[in-house]
């Protein structure tokens, strides 16, 4: 089940586009200081060193001055509110069309100088032929399979774990500078237990390509990790799942298409009505394609019930793409936990430090507790490249996967370090990066 809801915030016009306008000038900072970090050339390594912590000082600076300027702005255009909601600004069918769905951000003022909030969405583990996997990963990166065997001793040997990912990142703040962003959404295909630092041994997760809601100030923080992000629509526009069209008892739905959206990628708008939730996907109008992700490019789906196998200890899985009914749920959650913090990167100069914790009641209150569930994950995004449209019916199909409706905080730094400073990382406690016993 979701997480319990709970109403979205109400906000003031004035104070709202000012968020998001500091947290889009926070994004740009760290794209200047992210340049710093990506140099090229053969004393590339060397200048990465030396630059390291006067690029993090300069940006750290950057940010307390444009939080200054940005908060000041904000008391200016207070003056200007009309007492009218920013959701009632957009038009009616997109109010109507967007009922948020997500519980409050427990952790921001725990971690104040984090961005803090609350992912809630399905995470699924989907077999793939290591051959394939190996394909697709860079090959100058190591793939670490003694390590997901020790997780899962009886995982199909010749396989490896990608993780399939759809989720909702909502009530998003940073309270060392007073400010929030709009909720997105965001799919993709990522790729644990990389050896990107050729050690043998710290894991990181690889994740190039993403879907992201179009017109969120996301897309250009995600551009300047180095990811391939594709503006995308979502179904539901701001929940982490539907129920299915077909009416089934239990079966939840997640879809997410590329959109074509001129300049998407280079600029950010300042309007409330170009960013999630008031500016995501609308009602279709007569005359639209009432399934317009039929014709996208790149997409995502996910059609999942819940399993009624018992879950398995985390010493004894397995795994199958075809796992027949009644059997033992194939993994233990605290895979999931280690998989999920794993740093992450899409180019091995830098790497986000992204901690998703399962100890909040985001996770533990039994009303919100994690969903073991089994079902269909259909995709055409790198790296297996765009088709026709990510339906059963068509592009990449992976039947019989299991996985997990789950909600989480997460933190994450606001600014980026380069992957050699998590040499040995080891998450964010045991049964995290670490190893099992």
């Amino acid at each position: 089940m979701p997480p319990a809801n709970s109403p979205p915030v109400r906000r003031r016009i004035g104070a709202s586009r000012t968020a998001l306008l500091a947290c889009s000038a926070l994004l740009a900072l760290s794209s200047f200081a992210i340049a710093g970090l990506t140099g090229s050339g053969a004393g590339a390594g060397l200048h990465h060193a030396r630059r390291h912590d006067e690029t993090h000082r300069a940006l750290r600076q950057g940010v307390v001055d444009a939080a200054g300027v940005l908060r000041r702005a904000t008391e200016d255009n207070d003056d200007d509110y009309d007492g009218t909601d920013a959701g009632a600004s957009s038009s009616s069918a997109a109010s109507a069309a967007c009922t948020v769905e997500g519980s409050p951000n427990p952790i921001s003022s725990s971690y104040p100088n984090d961005v803090s909030g609350n992912l809630n969405g399905t995470a699924m583990i989907v077999p793939i032929p290591l051959a394939q996997a190996r394909a697709a990963v860079p090959a100058e990166y190591g793939l670490l399979e003694s390590q997901w065997r020790r997780w899962l001793p009886e995982f199909p040997e010749g396989m490896y774990p990608m993780l399939a990912v759809g989720v909702y990142d909502h009530d998003l703040r940073f309270p060392a500078y007073n400010l929030s962003t709009p909720d997105f959404m965001r799919a993709g295909l990522e790729f644990p237990f990389v050896d990107v630092l050729n050690d043998g041994h710290s894991a990181f997760r690889w994740a190039a390509n993403m879907l992201l809601t179009a017109g969120s100030p996301a897309v250009a923080g995600s551009e300047a990790f180095g990811l391939k992000v594709y503006p995308a629509a979502f179904d539901p526009v701001c929940n982490a799942y539907r129920r299915s069209p077909s009416g089934e008892p239990g079966v939840s739905t997640f879809r997410a298409w590329e959109v074509a959206q001129s300049n998407s990628s280079s600029s950010i708008s300042s309007s409330p009505s170009a960013a999630f939730p008031t500016g995501a996907v609308r009602p279709c109008s007569a005359g639209q394609d009432t399934e317009p992700w039929k014709n996208a490019a790149r997409s995502l789906y996910f059609e999942t019930r819940p399993s009624t196998t018992t879950t398995t200890s985390s010493s004894s899985s397995s795994s199958s793409s075809e796992i027949a009914a009644g059997q033992e749920f194939p993994y233990p959650l605290n895979f999931l936990v280690n998989i999920t913090n794993q740093p992450v990167f899409a180019t091995p100069s830098i790497c986000d430090n992204y901690k998703r914790l399962f100890n909040t009641t985001l996770t533990t209150d039994p009303a919100n507790a994690p969903v073991e569930v089994v079902g269909t994950v259909a995709g055409a995004i790198e790296p297996f490249g765009p088709g026709s449209g990510a339906t059963p019916e068509s592009g990449n199909v992976w039947p019989s996967v299991y996985g997990w409706r789950i909600a989480t905080a997460f933190l994450e730094p606001p600014v980026p370090v380069t992957c050699e400073a998590l040499k040995g990382y080891m998450g964010t406690g045991s049964g995290d990066s670490a190893l099992p016993p």
